[in-house]
Order: structure tokens, then sequence, then C-alpha cells
């Protein structure tokens, strides 16, 4: 994510990872600082499960669950093996049924997703599928739980802050953070 907003600003570059380690994030700051662009303001977020609902009743299910799971993960996004690495990291034994990004379920989808859940424990969805499939999932069978993701901030939260804060009062930000520093935590 880059927010350019006139020439007196630098643009902030914001990474968000999943899967990705720090060390892939400090490659890409060394390739930043190769291309002379080291003077870039750079902020780090890792995106992982933060806490699972059930589908129909948004009832709170321990992420403990997924520990020894037979579990379905069902995603209409960019990156789904993201998504099934997340609930793995968690103990699941994941099965991934993935359609293409911001796919809309129709019926027959839905009739394979029940089909494909029958050895399953659960079935778990990304937010943005839940969205889509709330009040269509069928009863009985494999119990549907929404995962929700939850952001830590790594490196750089306080630029964002400022950043946002600029925007929104007409200051001029100072040059706080490079992607020279991208080791370094500070959220």
């Amino acid at each position: 994510l880059v927010l350019p907003v006139g020439t007196d600003w630098q643009d902030l570059v914001v990474v968000t990872r999943k899967r990705a380690g720090m060390g892939e994030v400090q490659r890409l700051a060394r390739r930043l600082a190769a291309l002379g662009l080291d003077h870039i303001p750079l902020a780090v977020a890792r995106l992982g499960l933060g806490r699972l609902t059930t589908l129909e009743t948004k009832t709170a299910v321990p992420l403990s669950v997924l520990r020894g799971a037979q579990v379905l993960a069902v995603c209409a996004i960019a990156d789904p093996n993201s998504f099934a690495h997340q609930l793995a990291q968690y103990g699941a034994t994941v099965r991934l049924a993935a359609w293409p990004d911001h796919a809309a379920f129709r019926a027959r989808d839905l009739a394979r997703l029940v089909t494909m859940s029958r050895d399953a424990d659960y079935v778990v969805m990304t937010h943005k599928d839940a969205v889509k499939l709330s009040g269509r999932w069928p009863g009985g069978g494999a119990t549907a739980l929404t995962a929700h993701l939850a952001l830590e901030w790594q490196v750089g939260s306080d630029l964002l802050t400022r950043r946002i804060a600029d925007l929104l009062t007409g200051d001029s930000p100072p040059a706080m953070y490079s992607a020279s520093h991208a080791g370094r935590r500070t959220a």
C-alpha cells in the first residue's frame, strides 16, 4: 500500500504479511535500498487468525478446537494457500476448497461444499466468504465457522497513525522511518 499525498510528502509502504517471514520483509527493504528508495518509510503488519465464531449464531469458538481437527477451509480470496497455512498453524489437518477471488457461491457450489465437508469436523471460511454464505449454509454435518483476522503491527505502527493524522490535519510529516530499518520492531 503506497499513500502518495503530494510533492512535500514521502510515500509510505505498508507491507502486510500472512505467512512470509521477517527475512522476506528485510529482503524487500534491501531491494528498495538498492533502487535508491530506502528513504521511503516502511511499516509491517502481520495478518493472522484472531478468533473463530460460528457462522450462523456468531458464538465465539476457541482457536484450540482446530488442534487435531479435520478442517475444510473454504475461501474465495487471492491467496487461498495462506488461509490454509494459518489454519494448519493451529494444528488442523486442512483440505482446501478454493474459489477464484471474489467469487459468488452459487447453489451448486454450496452443494459441492456440503459434499466435501462430510468427513470434516469443521468447515472454516474467511469472514469475507462467511458474509456470502451466512443464511445459506445447511444445518447438520460439520460445524461451519468464520475465521476472523487479527492485525499485529510489527514495524512502524506509529508511522501509519501519524500519516493518517497528517492527512486529516494537513500537516507535513517528517521522514520517521525508512526501509533500511525494516528489521527493527517499533510496535
